[in-house]
């Protein structure tokens, strides 16, 4: 039997050890944004309220530029589609800038600065083309086309210019634009004997016109229509349809 083993006076106690106690386990659990966002409505970005806002504000003045157009005070029309034009290449509207460009361009085109009229238009087309801007490139487009009419320029020219611009339209399926641009179509056979054509391009840009809904656009390309047709009942049909039209904008815009 071994000798009991001799302890130290002098050292020290063996420490009691602590009892086991459980540890508690923590569960893991991901927090996504939603459990720290508050459940009220979200908030617009001030810069996209800025964004809006300008918008608003160009789409304003592009309205009275038009109207102006309309009532033939083109200098005014100028300023307020310049002004608009601005606006609408800052928040990056490429329909509004198209828009603003061709009141632009028919501004100059009612005061006969067709140089000019006509150098902006070649600009503009060059400029939206870089840019990448289908919608400003088919726009100046349609431009060339109104004043190529003024000009003794080849009607196949024109057609085929006006054509491409309603391409281009089409391709982006923007049927307020394709509207324009089968009116553009319907005016490049002015200088034609082509009238048929002519009749079903504005047939179409009515029927567009109706589907955005806008009622002015209709009201004008069916008093064009009634230029070229060889029926008089249906001539006057198409100015009485003209001229109900006219009425019913005027008395939304409150000139009634």
């Amino acid at each position: 039997m071994a000798p009991p083993r001799s302890v130290s006076p002098f050292a020290s106690p063996r420490p009691l050890r602590s009892p086991r106690t459980a540890t508690p386990k923590v569960i893991k659990r991901n927090i996504s944004l939603c459990d720290l966002a508050d459940d009220g409505p979200p908030q617009l970005d001030s810069l996209d309220e800025n964004r809006a806002q300008v918008g608003k504000e160009a789409r304003a003045l592009l309205k009275d530029a038009q109207e102006a157009c309309d009532e033939e005070a083109f200098q005014a029309a100028e300023r307020a589609a310049a002004d608009a034009l601005q606006m609408f290449r800052e928040i990056g509207d490429r329909s509004g800038v198209a828009r603003a460009l061709r009141c632009i361009v028919s501004a100059y085109q009612g005061r006969d600065e067709l140089d000019a009229a006509y150098n902006r238009a070649s600009e503009e087309l060059e400029r939206c083309r870089a840019n990448g801007n289908k919608l400003g490139e088919a726009a100046m487009m349609m431009a060339l086309v109104d004043l190529k009419l003024l000009q003794a320029v080849r009607p196949k020219e024109v057609i085929s210019l006006a054509k491409s611009a309603l391409a281009m339209v089409q391709q982006l399926k923007d049927r307020a634009w394709e509207a324009e641009g089968l009116v553009t179509l319907a005016r490049s056979y002015e200088n034609t004997q082509k009238g048929e054509n002519m009749l079903r391009a504005a047939r179409a840009a009515v029927e567009a016109f109706k589907q955005v809904g806008d009622r002015k656009g209709e009201a004008k390309v069916l008093s064009r229509k009634c230029t070229v047709v060889d029926v008089v009942d249906q001539a006057l049909h198409y100015l009485a349809t003209a001229a109900s039209l006219n009425n019913e904008v005027m008395e939304v815009a409150g000139v009634f």
